[in-house]
């Protein structure tokens, strides 16, 4: 074994010519099975076994960003990235079963919170971003899409609040647009299912996302929600009541900031507004 291990070695040291080969063989057969083995891995419950979880979590770090944007063209014979073959039964099927629900719901908790993580530039966010909306867009089941919401909703904000933050010539060309795109498709499947979620779900998301975010970011939190208002108003209804007493709480801390108030009230003047058109 240790010959055969030298000899190994040896052909990889002696020249480029035999190695190259075997390392795009392995790219190939990782692109054609990846799919595979996390299916059967999420099929053991990652959520109870510890171990699974980690091994899913780092073949998702190993792998996702590569596959989301390869460097080369893909191979012939390999119709999808990895990642789109692993939903394809999610998005198939107009019923999906439980099954295939929650390794949807189990994907989209790893994306957004591996790879739509802030601090970071728009830039890097965008592969993600597009690999979001191509899977969301495809899913037919209304009611799997509402249970998506809650998942993708405060990392899709907190991207789009990114933006309003970062400078215009830093901004990726169409990202707001993307997730604007999301956004429309998930909050017509609720509109149309409201009852999937629980009734102050949302709310208790928004409120989050404003107490995470108000102290560093001030008024611009309340320009995210105007996006999320033209949307669907009666769910950033449904906050501004939890929104207004962050405020007071943080010019209690803070001193009194006026353009916060003054971005608050602009919301909260938006909200009333589509509410009685």
């Amino acid at each position: 074994m240790v010959c055969a291990a030298a000899a190994g070695r040896q052909a990889v040291l002696s020249g480029s010519q035999h190695y190259q080969p075997i390392v795009q063989g392995v790219s190939v057969c990782t692109h054609l099975h990846l799919h595979q083995f996390l299916a059967g891995l999420l099929q053991l419950d990652p959520h109870e076994d510890g171990f699974i979880k980690r091994k899913v979590q780092r073949l998702f770090s190993q792998y996702f960003l590569a596959c989301i944007q390869p460097k080369q063209p893909v191979a012939a014979g390999l119709s999808s990235n990895p990642f789109m073959l692993l939903l394809r039964p999610c998005m198939d099927h107009p019923e999906p079963s439980p099954e295939v629900c929650e390794r949807l719901l189990h994907v989209l908790t790893i994306v957004t919170s591996g790879f739509l993580v802030l601090p970071q530039q728009p830039i890097s966010l965008l592969p993600t971003i597009k690999f979001l909306r191509q899977v969301i867009e495809r899913v037919r089941c209304g009611g799997l899409l509402v249970r998506c919401l809650p998942v993708v909703l405060g990392s899709l904000l907190s991207c789009h609040l990114a933006c309003e933050v970062c400078s215009h010539q830093s901004e990726p060309h169409g990202i707001r647009r993307l997730v604007i795109d999301i956004l429309r498709t998930l909050l017509a499947a609720y509109k149309q299912n409201p009852d999937v979620l629980a009734p102050d779900s949302i709310r208790l998301l928004l409120r989050d996302f404003i107490a995470t975010n108000i102290k560093q970011f001030g008024g611009t939190v309340f320009k995210t929600l105007q996006l999320l208002s033209e949307l669907h108003s009666h769910l950033v209804a449904s906050v501004l009541q939890d929104a207004c007493q962050l405020v007071e709480r943080h010019e209690v801390r803070a001193g009194m900031t006026g353009g916060l108030r003054a971005a608050y009230e602009a919301l909260e003047l938006q909200v009333k507004n589509m509410a009685a058109s």
